[in-house]
């Protein structure tokens, strides 16, 4: 009896040691998955293929991309060219309107002539100083008024150095623009009327000319060849724009055979023996 219970308990006793351990087994497993979790998933996928209708559909989109580029290619070069076309109208339209208006005011502009339609007598009150009198005629032949008329003349001795005319005639006038309208300097010449104006000159030999004493080779019997010039300087009614004509004349002396010969500093000359001719063609003609 007791030899068949330490049988069973011993038989009892090697199936439970012969039975594998639980948790041991479990732990290797989660380890295992978790390494197979940790590793990278790799997904394939390739697309189905496209069916003609996809295909033709795709070759069609493709077609109205490429036209519309184009036409907004060709969009932008029309508009490029209109652009300048429209700045080249606009710039002739104003090159057009300036000048009709040039051609406006030079027809419908003040012109004023001067002339030097008198001159004497020169008389020596004193002999170092010379008197000359002299007039200068001006006439506006334009078709509107000219305002803030003034002459600017002065008397050059020409023996004394030529000189550039231009420059000669310039210098009177050069500060007539600075004549403000709101000083009413000046007279008011309308279309077809004149106005004379007569000038006294009271000048000393330095003033006639710098040079005037020089030796009686160059200037024999103190022989002077006086120039009368100067300018009208007159303002455009209608533009405010200021306008000078010039004048340049030669006076010279005639003998009693009626010959031309040069004027005596300090010998009186009478009118009637004074002759005057214009210089240069900068002289007498409207401006």
């Amino acid at each position: 009896m007791y030899a068949g219970i330490i049988g069973f308990i011993l038989g009892l006793l090697t199936r439970i040691k012969n039975q594998p351990e639980g948790k041991p087994a479990t732990h290797k497993s989660e380890q295992q998955n978790t390494q197979a979790d940790s590793r990278p998933i790799i997904v394939t996928y390739s697309p189905p293929a496209l069916t003609d209708q996809e295909r033709a559909e795709k070759e069609d989109e493709k077609r109205r991309n490429k036209l519309k580029f184009r036409l907004e290619v060709a969009g932008f070069i029309v508009l490029t060219l209109y652009t300048g076309f429209t700045g080249f109208m606009y710039w002739e339209m104003k090159e057009s309107t300036k000048t009709a208006k040039r051609q406006f005011d030079m027809s419908e502009r003040p012109w004023v002539t001067a002339d030097l339609v008198s001159v004497g007598p020169i008389t020596y009150d004193d002999p170092k100083r010379v008197k000359i009198q002299f007039a200068i005629k001006i006439v506006n032949i334009g078709h509107s008024p000219a305002i803030n008329v003034n002459i600017f003349p002065r008397i050059k001795d020409r023996m004394s150095g030529p000189g550039d005319p231009v420059e000669q005639q310039q210098k009177p006038c050069a500060g007539a623009e600075a004549i403000k309208l709101d000083q009413h300097w000046g007279r008011t010449l309308f279309p077809g009327r004149d106005y004379t104006e007569t000038f006294l000159f009271d000048l000393t030999r330095e003033e006639v000319g710098p040079d005037f004493q020089l030796s009686p080779e160059i200037r024999p019997k103190d022989n002077w060849e006086p120039n009368v010039l100067g300018c009208v300087d007159y303002t455009v009614s209608f533009s405010g724009e200021h306008h000078q004509t010039y004048f340049i004349y030669d006076l010279w002396g005639m003998t009693d055979s009626g010959s031309i010969t040069r004027l005596v500093m300090g010998v009186k000359t009478p009118a009637e023996k004074i002759r005057f001719f214009t210089n240069s063609p900068f002289s007498g003609g409207a401006n």
